[in-house]
């Protein structure tokens, strides 16, 4: 008796969701930011875009009294502004020793720039030092929000001593929970082996 031994390639494809992106922005050196007159001092993020190398320059001292400087995006139309956590990075460049963050807030505007919604609070800490400094705070998702609102990250700056200044470079990365939504199928290949 003969034994035959067949083997039967079957190809199957499935379509898998593909999660959802959670988009990372980019510090950059533009100021062609959506709400020109927020905080004294203002950076455009971009998703995917070239980081600044531009110093900013703030005085904070206590004659000169707290500064901000604010990052903004507009994430635009098919896009969730989930809860999360954003990892607000900051790259000290110029230092005095008693500079500080003294908090801030991850906020929604609208196209007016009118505040719309606090989604989270910044922590106060020391940046004494030049290097980067990071600054992990956890935002509630956004109510409603419209393709033209704004994604704001606003950081306050202050210094214990009567004259200071510090340089802060756009150059790093603020990761995000604003994801675009469930991407397209992805197309798997699975190989099935019969012996009979």
């Amino acid at each position: 008796m003969r034994r035959f031994l067949t083997i039967i390639l079957a190809l199957l494809l499935v379509d898998l969701p593909v999660q959802a992106a959670n988009i990372n922005y980019t510090e950059t050196d533009s100021t062609a930011v959506p709400c020109t007159g927020l905080g004294n001092a203002r950076r455009l993020l971009v998703k995917d875009g070239t980081a600044g190398s531009s110093e900013i320059s703030l005085d904070v001292g206590t004659s000169q009294g707290q500064k901000t400087l604010s990052f903004q995006v507009t994430p635009g139309a098919g896009v969730t502004w989930g809860a999360g956590t954003v990892a607000v990075r900051i790259n000290v460049t110029t230092a005095e020793m008693s500079a500080q963050v003294n908090g801030g807030f991850v906020l929604r505007y609208n196209s007016s720039c009118v505040s719309q919604e606090t989604l989270g609070s910044l922590s106060v800490f020391s940046i004494g030092t030049a290097g980067t400094y990071t600054d992990n705070v956890t935002i509630t998702a956004a109510t409603s929000p419209a393709s033209t609102d704004v994604f704001v990250v606003n950081i306050v700056f202050n210094s214990s001593s009567h004259s200071a200044t510090i340089g802060i470079t756009p150059s790093l990365i603020i990761d995000t929970p604003i994801n675009d939504g469930t991407g397209p199928a992805e197309t798997t290949v699975i190989q099935t082996i019969m012996i009979q």
